[in-house]
């Protein structure tokens, strides 16, 4: 019962302005209706009352069922035929009632919202009453009429007629075409908010995808401003620091590492903020918690112009390399393992061989000195059981000094004269280019070549080189030794005019047991470790050997050797 009482929600705003319109207008109708004619008075009170009721009713009925056009029709046809009749009926032009018909008019243009519609409406009023003024002037009307009156209050009523249709008529179209426009408005704003929540869900789903990549990356993320605080943080950087995720957003750099690591990630991050371009660095750092790692971090400045308070930023990634590099050093110790085993395999594989040659030898002298009795002959064999323990020892003593090379490298550095120690090395080689009648000039040094090294290392160094030199050079040849200085370096010449090396053997003649066959030719003994013992000496004092050689015309070694 109470829905009857209330207007029909209509979601059209305009016809909902006709529904309320009508509504309300039937219920004030009605009510007034009930109180004029009850009880009847007149026998018009008794017949037309009911039928007045009965046509509001059935027009409210109608309303509430939805069908406004025909309510309305049906509404203002009556309201046209009662206000005609009254106008017929009594007093003609004259009436105060014949003032409704803008009313008509009026309720026409709300309840129809057609400007045709509301011309017609105010052209049949004109008509009408330009029918009921002919028909006073001719006596037409019933008695009750007043004689004829004057033409202008028929051209006033003609005017307030018109000018009310045609005024409503415009306001009609304005109104429909405002009302139009707003509902493509509304349209085309309907479809933006829809476009806008798509996007803006299609951008909660990315930012929410982006902060759960961020989030769980194992790289560590770190998002400062100028001042070194931390503006975000991500979970790998609070689990390094074992802090949660939330504690980040409260502290800066100082809290997480120690001074001296703080001043160099604010440097390279002032780099980075002055240039505008990203700067890597590689280091070892000291967390406030001690532990210690080392790390890859890469600064990269952050565009200010989308940030609320406007202030630079800057994103560092940093990739803890600390288990990287712990596994990088067991590789390479295990290398170095695999690398001594197979020295000490290689060596013993090659040295096998001339080991059992001595041994041998000295076997078989044992042997024949337990059966000799000529001294002569005893003597003899006692030279070559000396001369094989003599090549026992440099093998054993070449295996050791390599070995503690590669695995104990330590300098005894003093400030040595350098022309002096080759002229102690080149009187002990003498008397063997004596022997072979070697041209090896022997001179006192006059001046002074003063070099920061380890003595007993260059000595072998010196050895090595020049007795090489003899030993490949062929009788009544040359061997040349040589110091002089360049810049900051020493340099130290070891030329012979001997067998020289063939161009495919100089880039191997610095391995370890590697001997080239003419070699092996001219001097079937030897380990092949003396020029890998070489190297190592002179790369321990951070020097460096080269070699120039041509077969069957000599060889020059030329070692340089910083004085500091």
């Amino acid at each position: 019962m109470i829905n009857w009482l209330r207007p029909p929600q209509i979601n059209n705003e305009y016809e909902r302005v006709g529904y309320y319109a009508l509504h309300y207008t039937l219920q004030i109708i009605f009510v007034l209706g009930v109180i004029i004619i009850f009880p009847p008075k007149t026998l018009v009170h008794l017949t037309l009352g009911p039928v007045l009721l009965g046509t509001i009713l059935a027009c409210y009925i109608l309303l509430h069922k939805h069908y406004l056009q025909i309510a309305a029709s049906v509404f203002v046809i009556c309201l046209w035929l009662i206000i005609t009749g009254s106008v017929v009926m009594m007093n003609g032009l004259y009436n105060s009632s014949v003032m409704l018909y803008v009313i008509v008019i009026i309720f026409s243009n709300v309840l129809f919202n057609r400007r045709g519609l509301v011309y017609f409406v105010t052209g049949l009023t004109i008509l009408t009453i330009t029918l009921v003024m002919l028909a006073e002037s001719y006596d037409i009307l019933p008695i009750y009429a007043n004689p004829i009156i004057g033409i202008d209050r028929y051209l006033i009523l003609v005017v307030v007629f018109g000018s009310t249709g045609i005024l409503l008529g415009f306001a009609s179209l304005t109104l429909r075409q405002s009302l139009h426009n707003l509902q493509e408005s509304e349209k085309s704003l309907q479809m933006r908010n829809q476009a806008l929540e798509i996007l803006t869900n299609e951008l909660l789903i990315s930012e929410e995808r982006y902060r759960l990549l961020f989030n769980n990356a194992s790289v560590m993320a770190t998002i400062y401003n100028r001042q070194g605080e931390i503006l975000f943080a991500n979970q790998a950087v609070a689990d390094l620091h074992g802090l949660q995720t939330i504690d980040l957003g409260h502290i800066s750099i100082h809290d997480l590492l120690m001074p001296a690591d703080v001043e160099r990630a604010l440097n390279q991050q002032e780099e980075a903020f002055k240039t505008g371009k990203p700067t890597l660095i590689e280091g070892h750092a000291v967390l406030q918690t001690g532990r210690e790692v080392d790390y890859l971090r890469h600064a990269i400045p952050l565009p200010h112009s989308g940030n609320l308070n406007k202030q630079e930023q800057i994103l560092v990634l940093t990739t803890d390399l600390t288990d990287q590099r712990w596994a990088q050093k067991r590789q390479q110790e295990l290398n170095a393992a695999k690398e001594k085993i197979q020295f000490f395999t290689e060596f013993f594989g090659t040295v096998s061989h001339d080991i059992k040659t001595p041994l041998a030898i000295m076997e078989t002298s044992l042997y024949l000195l337990e059966r000799l009795k000529d001294e002569p002959r005893k003597q003899e064999k006692i030279n070559q059981i000396r001369h094989q323990v003599k090549i026992l020892e440099t093998y054993i003593q070449d295996m050791l000094l390599i070995s503690r090379l590669d695995h104990v490298p330590q300098l005894d550095r003093k400030s040595v004269d350098m022309n002096r120690l080759i002229f102690d090395v080149m009187t002990i080689l003498y008397p063997k280019c004596e022997q072979k009648g070697i041209h090896c000039p022997l001179v006192q040094p006059l001046n002074t070549l003063m070099v920061s090294i380890d003595e007993g290392q260059i000595r072998r160094v010196l050895m090595n080189l020049i007795e090489n030199a003899i030993n490949y050079t062929p009788d009544a040849g040359i061997v040349k030794v040589e110091a002089s200085k360049e810049a900051a370096d020493v340099l130290v010449l070891v030329s012979d005019t001997g067998i020289g090396i063939p161009a495919d053997d100089i880039p191997h003649i610095f391995e370890p047991f590697y001997r080239s066959l003419e070699a092996k030719r001219v001097l079937s003994s030897g380990t092949g470790l003396g020029l890998a013992i070489v190297k190592r000496i002179v790369d321990l004092h951070q020097g460096s050997i080269t070699v120039e050689s041509q077969p069957q015309q000599g060889t020059t070694f030329l070692l340089r050797l910083p004085t500091l």
